[in-house]
């Protein structure tokens, strides 16, 4: 633990130095020392292992025999059951896995460098730095769960397009991350919705809510209705399997880090300056909140949440510029970074991931 959180600290002291212009490309040496770091990991989180014995499986077969004996062999190990996956895992055989790793690790830095350089003021760098390597959720917890981290970088490297119009790219994005990781099927309905107009702040704001009330109010309900559905079997596994990643339920705590910055986005839907801004970016960094309670009905939906989460690295930053006075904007993000610290801690501390992030472990180490 204590060798991720000083370099993330040494990074968000140089994102406040580029922020104040003090120092030139401070958070591009910020982004280069944590994805370092990251990269030259080992054994580090709860999935790795297990990463490893797929990458290792996958090797001993051709891209062909994945490719054409797909639906055969993921009946053998599960490892097969995403064919992107797997294919991506036997193009990297000739570089290892340690070379699998860092390769994918260097691209989510990329992305993510790009993201709050494009979508972000330089003043709220540093801010949005901190939201990425001081969430739990986002940079930490992306160590372990590679595949998935993959597909929640190529969804933020979809924003890039989208922005420019080009639709036709995240779209083929969003078909190649499923065949990477399934539940990234939920995004394609954003890709698509991000071609409208979000002009008008008084219907998106009440969509917002709307959509809110009603996916609190019927979790139970629709989660009955879903785990009926499903082999009763099987969805008992993966409810187990994933409940072991939740830390006492729905808290006080856990409760103002979602609406905290919920609030915060209403409030820039409904000022009128705003209209030509990203609202849609701002709005997806809320659908992890609208789902929320589907995470104690149906403990494996919390995976979900990540892909929308990640993008109040951006959103918290660009809602807090919309505030003119600085007591509004300091209150509330001095309570969201009080929070996030104390989750930060919390879960390298006192849950289901502390064994495995106790000590990091680096690829020289190994060797």
């Amino acid at each position: 633990m204590g060798v991720v959180f000083f370099f993330s600290l040494i990074a968000l002291l140089l994102t406040v130095l580029d922020s104040r212009q003090t120092l030139k490309n401070g958070m591009k040496y910020a982004f280069f020392i944590v994805t370092i770091i990251s990269a030259i990991r080992y054994n580090y989180g709860n999935d790795y292992v297990g990463y490893l014995d797929d990458f290792t499986l996958i090797g001993k077969y051709s891209i062909s025999d994945i490719i054409f004996l797909q639906e055969k062999m993921q009946f053998i190990d599960s490892a097969f059951k995403d064919i992107g996956a797997a294919i991506l895992y036997r193009i990297c055989k000739p570089i290892g896995f340690i070379g699998f790793i860092a390769l994918i690790t260097i691209f989510q830095g990329c992305v993510y460098y790009q993201f709050i350089n494009e979508n972000v003021p330089r003043k709220y760098y540093w801010l949005a730095v901190f939201i990425y390597l001081f969430d739990f959720n986002n940079y930490v917890l992306q160590m372990s769960m590679i595949r998935q981290a993959l597909v929640i970088a190529l969804f933020v490297w979809s924003w890039h397009f989208i922005r420019q119009g080009k639709y036709l790219v995240p779209i083929l994005i969003t078909l190649v991350s499923f065949t990477i990781h399934k539940s990234s099927i939920v995004l394609a309905p954003f890709v698509f919705l991000s071609m409208l107009s979000y002009k008008n702040g008084k219907v998106l704001t009440i969509v917002t809510l709307g959509l809110t009330g009603f996916f609190w109010l019927a979790a139970g309900t629709i989660g009955d209705m879903v785990g009926n559905v499903m082999d009763l079997e099987l969805f008992q596994l993966y409810n187990d399997s994933y409940a072991m990643e939740e830390t006492g339920g729905i808290g006080m705590a856990r409760l103002l880090l979602a609406f905290v910055p919920y609030l915060l986005v209403l409030v820039y839907f409904m000022k009128p300056q705003t209209k030509n801004g990203p609202r849609f970016l701002v709005f997806l960094s809320v659908v992890g909140t609208i789902i929320l309670p589907f995470s104690f009905v149906i403990a494996m939906m919390s995976r979900l949440t990540y892909y929308f989460n990640i993008f109040m690295v951006a959103a918290i930053p660009i809602t807090l510029t919309s505030v003119r006075r600085p007591i509004l904007r300091l209150v509330p993000a001095g309570i969201f970074m009080l929070l996030t610290l104390y989750q930060y801690f919390d879960l390298f501390l006192h849950s289901v991931y502390t064994k495995s992030y106790a000590t990091f472990d680096s690829i020289f180490s190994a060797l």
